[in-house]
């Protein structure tokens, strides 16, 4: 048999460093989330600061495309100013939204409101840009399915929006389908699409921040892989549960 003894003072010692240790790692933890507060807190002061100028921005070019709808030149830059100012917006958006909800600063507020009066604005934003793409584009919403629902309506249209806008995105032939179904379980939304498709270990990813399914997404398509964080965790907090479906090639 083999035996010790560890003198007490020694002990003591060893007690005194490993709380001294351990007080500094909890200081050291507790600067960090002071900063990434701190840093959360300044991305949505300044996406807000943002958000506002650049509503005014799109006011004045929509007065001035009205203005100058009967010359096609002039026309034709406000189109490409618009967009652009459009994918600006989206993106402070995003930046807001996702700053907003990693600091509990968004709170969902249900009301009882006509569901198909919602998927009737979400559906026609995108119907002009589906008809240049020459797509297929419908909206399927079954009979049983209620005509007034209770949930955040903004919320449920920004993550259709965000959908639909994604499914546009990433097809160039065939349809886009925005349905909506009864079930069991309460009403599901499905965006069907016959692009590019996403396959099955990309799609464990796409629903982290600043992920995309392909790296040459972003080059190619724009974004910045926040918009589907976004949804899944708007979608959480009214209570439901966001999937996808996919297959390389032949859509999601």
């Amino acid at each position: 048999m083999m035996s010790w003894l560890i003198p007490w003072h020694a002990q003591k010692k060893a007690y005194s460093v490993q709380r001294q240790r351990h007080a500094a790692l909890e200081a050291e933890r507790c600067a960090l989330l002071q900063i990434s507060a701190q840093g959360q807190q300044l991305m949505a002061t300044v996406s807000h600061a943002l958000r506002t100028p650049m509503h005014a921005i799109l006011g004045f070019m929509h007065l001035l495309q009205t203005r100058a709808a009967d010359v096609p030149e002039a026309l034709q830059l406000l189109h490409g100013m618009r967009r652009s100012a459009d994918h600006l917006l989206t993106v402070i958006n995003d930046v807001l939204d996702d700053a907003s909800l990693d600091t509990g600063a968004i709170a969902i507020h249900a009301e009882t409101f006509p569901l198909r009066e919602t998927l009737n604005v979400v559906f026609d934003l995108f119907r002009t840009r589906a008809q240049q793409m020459d797509l297929r584009y419908t909206c399927d919403v079954a009979d049983d399915v209620p005509v007034y629902i209770h949930a955040d309506r903004h919320r449920l249209t920004q993550v259709l929006l965000n959908l639909m806008g994604n499914a546009l995105k990433f097809t160039t032939q065939g349809h886009v389908t925005l349905r909506v179904q009864q079930t069991s379980e309460g009403v599901m939304f499905s965006v069907e699409d016959t692009g590019l498709g996403i396959s099955e270990t990309d799609q464990a990813r796409i629903f982290q921040r600043f992920e995309q399914a392909d790296p040459n997404t972003q080059r190619q398509y724009g974004g910045y892989g926040l918009g589907l964080s976004i949804s899944q965790r708007l979608v959480t907090l009214m209570g439901g549960r966001m999937c996808v479906q996919s297959v390389p090639g032949q859509g999601s």
